[in-house]
């Protein structure tokens, strides 16, 4: 086991961070350090080249010994010193000497003492010639041949680089090779990565369980994680308990409305048996009232029906088998029975259906589930008004859709209405003598469940609501 994995996401940024600080702070100390203490050699620019040539004819004239020197001070240019104090910067012009004459022993001709770099410089010349050579802040080029009272000699330009001057910062980086430079980007890009993957990895690891567990897998968090013990693992740890205590809230939830609707069935019938013998004895003069509370006793008996089946549904239990049906004989029966109570306001009900759909699947369920859709939309569709069913073959996924005229949905509720006993808070809220109670849409969403389907609203251009039905066909 990797022991990093056992420290903490703290010390984990912190260590990365600070290492890779430290390791680009030692690699660039490194590397100046030897670019400045080391002695490196450079081709010698077309500029310097010409300067070289022109100070050698000056050199080797008859002129006068100052109208050399004004020409040589021509030549060699202002001189490049330090940013320092001002009598810094006449020490230094002092201790600058702008070029050098060596003879072929390497010993200058005007006794000035010959820097290191010079002196490798002057080796160099019988094997490459001309060559510029950088030793900290000063840069020499030459040489170039030169004869003085019928003596040969080695003329060399002398320049003075101020450290921090953009000509320094050049050849520091003329100075990296190409294979040190990509060995440290390539270094520095895979401790980043590493880096980034460490944080990265497991939040995507906990993001792909919680996905899982939005469809119902049981999945564990810890599992994902490995041999990781930092707070990623602690946070894997607190989301496997808190999936456990979801499901079990839920689980109890759904189990209560199971229980409680079983027992409201004994005191609901003994309500409808009382009701009965309270209008045989009472007569006419109370038959008006005992007829609203059977009616509304059997819209208890209803509701509580709807919640058994929906709480069956939602533990998976189907209390039919699969069988291989034609969905257009199961879709007109549906709309038969649906045009019916259409036609009395006056609704025209238009299917436009694919030919010859062989499906297989539970025939009830997925006819209640069409059969609840569509109550839906003639409850909320204003008179005079049409439905659209539409059902086609998109691959080997059946899509159903059903289109009303009605006042749509809020976009923030779309998601929310096939959730039990929902009621949305707008034009398609309960009208006056509506006996619905939420539960429709709920039964609709869990048979299409049980189909491994999928239940999508959303609201039309032209105004109403299209529920959207996507099963997938089952190979035979």
């Amino acid at each position: 086991m990797w022991p990093f994995n056992k420290i903490s996401i703290f010390w984990k940024l912190f260590l990365w961070f600070w290492g890779s600080i430290l390791f680009l702070f030692f690699v660039s100390l490194f590397i100046w350090v030897q670019f400045k203490e080391s002695i490196t050699f450079h081709d010698v620019d077309p500029g310097t080249q010409r300067v070289l040539s022109k100070m050698k004819r000056v050199l080797e004239s008859d002129v006068k010994t100052r109208r050399k020197q004004r020409l040589l001070h021509a030549l060699h240019g202002p001189v490049d010193v330090f940013r320092m104090r001002t009598e810094e910067k006449l020490a230094e012009k002092r201790r600058f000497i702008p070029h050098y004459i060596l003879d072929e022993e390497g010993i200058e001709r005007a006794g000035h003492p010959v820097p290191e770099s010079l002196s490798a410089l002057h080796l160099k010349r019988k094997q490459q010639g001309m060559l510029s050579v950088l030793h900290g802040d000063l840069l020499i080029s030459g040489p170039k041949r030169i004869v003085i009272d019928d003596e040969r000699y080695y003329l060399y330009l002398s320049r003075h680089l101020g450290r921090f001057r953009t000509k320094v910062f050049f050849r520091y980086l003329s100075t990296i090779k190409p294979l040190q430079f990509s060995a440290a980007i390539l270094v520095s890009c895979l401790l980043s990565f590493l880096m980034a993957l460490s944080i990265v990895g497991p939040i995507r690891r906990l993001q792909q369980v919680a996905r899982q567990m939005a469809n119902g897998e049981s999945v564990s968090a810890v599992d994902k994680m490995g041999r990781r013990r930092d707070e990623f693992y602690e946070l894997a740890c607190d989301f496997d308990s808190m999936y456990d205590t979801i499901s079990k809230v839920m689980a109890s939830q759904k189990q209560l409305v199971s229980d409680v609707s079983h027992e409201l069935r004994s005191p609901l019938a003994r309500l409808q048996v009382a009701a009965g013998l309270i209008e045989q004895k009472a007569g006419e003069e109370l038959k008006e009232d005992v007829e609203r509370i059977e009616m509304e006793c059997h819209r208890l008996n209803d509701m509580i029906s709807q919640l058994l089946h929906i709480s069956a549904l939602e533990r998976g239990q189907v209390y039919e088998a699969e069988q291989l049906f034609e969905l257009n004989s199961l879709l007109d029966d549906v709309i038969q029975d649906v045009a019916f109570e259409a036609k009395a306001r006056e609704i025209s009900l238009r299917a436009q259906l694919e030919s010859q759909i062989q499906f297989s699947g539970y025939f009830t369920l997925l006819r209640s589930a069409i059969e609840n859709i569509l109550r839906n939309a003639l409850r909320y569709s204003p008179d005079g008004g049409s439905i659209m069913l539409t059902s086609s073959l998109h691959k080997e996924t059946l899509q159903i859709t059903i289109e009303d005229e009605g006042p749509g949905v809020a976009e923030a509720e779309l998601q929310n209405i096939f959730k039990p006993f929902y009621r949305v808070d707008s034009a398609r809220a309960r009208r006056d003598g509506d006996s619905g109670a939420g539960l429709g849409l709920a039964i609709a969403s869990r048979a299409i469940d049980a189909h491994q389907g999928s239940l999508s609203a959303s609201n039309r251009s032209t105004g109403g609501l299209c529920v959207t039905i996507e099963v997938p066909i089952k190979k035979h």
